[in-house]
């Protein structure tokens, strides 16, 4: 097997990667609905695309492709964590009524 300079991995070592990581970023979004799961879903199997770059136009496509996926993958995981923060804090909050109104009685 060969390595390809642009790449760390061989070509068929690459490909399994990209079919895992496609299959377990998918399943976890299924379960979990967070937005990153499915952009990384995409992401890492789209780095398969340098293959097909011959040119340093191509290169240059490939890189703000993956740059501009890897920002919202990024964002959406900042966002994600904002809003599992809030919802964890309004349900302790729940949670401290209830035990407040059960004391009460």
């Amino acid at each position: 097997m060969t390595t390809n300079y642009l790449f760390p991995l061989p070509l068929p070592l690459h490909i399994a990667f990209c079919i895992i990581s496609f299959l377990f970023f998918g399943v976890q979004y299924l379960r979990k609905k967070y937005t990153y799961h499915l952009l990384l879903s995409f992401a890492v199997p789209s780095t398969l695309l340098i293959y097909a770059c011959s040119s340093d136009w191509a290169f240059t496509v490939f890189g703000f492709e993956q740059l501009a996926l890897y920002i919202l993958i990024l964002v959406s995981i900042f966002l994600t964590k904002k809003k599992v923060a809030k919802e964890e804090e309004q349900s302790q909050n729940l949670l401290e009524e209830k035990s407040d109104e059960n004391s009460d009685s």
